[in-house]
């Protein structure tokens, strides 16, 4: 069976609305099988989202590994950046594409398929990643990597991660690669890790 950080098309498909709520701006999403929290906003996404709210993001965001569009579709509303959506699924990218026209953001916001950096030839000023952990170390730590050479100098990776999958890990590893890096929110086993380059 294919996971969501897999393009598997032989998934079936099923129309589904994720509905939520930040800031009092109420949000329906397209979803479907076979994308990650297909029907629901998960905890993470939700702390990682009202964590950003607060920050200068920059104007040219990426969100690494997107999913339906859920992180940079809900702060792309309330800030004025520019926003470019990448996921290896095809499904996921396509959902993002309808769920950007119906938020009317098309003149900001686009989405493309991409494994990892793969077709991405831009850098950006902060980059957000809700790691796909059951793909394994070798695959996030790639991101990780990566995101390193598509940042502009002074920009941030922005990661949300639980403490009991590797968040402290993931912290020494980054601490590698980037000059400077801190755990910047926590919310209920979950950190905010901010890498600046």
């Amino acid at each position: 069976m294919g996971q969501y950080f897999d393009n598997d098309v032989t998934i079936k498909s099923k129309d589904i609305d994720v509905k939520f709520s930040i800031l009092d701006k109420k949000f329906s999403l397209k979803s479907d099988n076979g994308v990650f929290s297909k029907d629901r906003l998960d905890r993470g996404s939700e702390v990682f989202i009202k964590t950003l709210l607060s920050l200068n993001l920059g104007q040219e965001v990426l969100d690494l590994g997107c999913g339906i569009g859920v992180v940079g579709l809900s702060l792309a509303h309330f800030n004025h950046a520019n926003y470019t959506f990448i996921d290896v699924n095809e499904r996921a990218v396509e959902l993002t594409k309808t769920n950007i026209k119906r938020l009317n953001l098309s003149s900001r916001c686009h989405a493309l398929v991409s494994n990892i950096f793969e077709n991405i030839k831009d850098s950006f000023d902060s980059i957000l990643l809700n790691p796909p952990i059951r793909a394994g170390k070798k695959v996030i730590y790639q991101m990780y990597q990566d995101s390193y050479e598509h940042l502009n100098s002074g920009g941030s990776l922005f990661i949300v991660i639980r403490v009991k999958q590797g968040a402290l890990s993931s912290f020494k590893f980054l601490q590698t690669i980037y000059k400077e890096v801190k755990v910047i929110d926590h919310d209920k086993g979950y950190q905010i890790i901010r890498c600046i380059k």
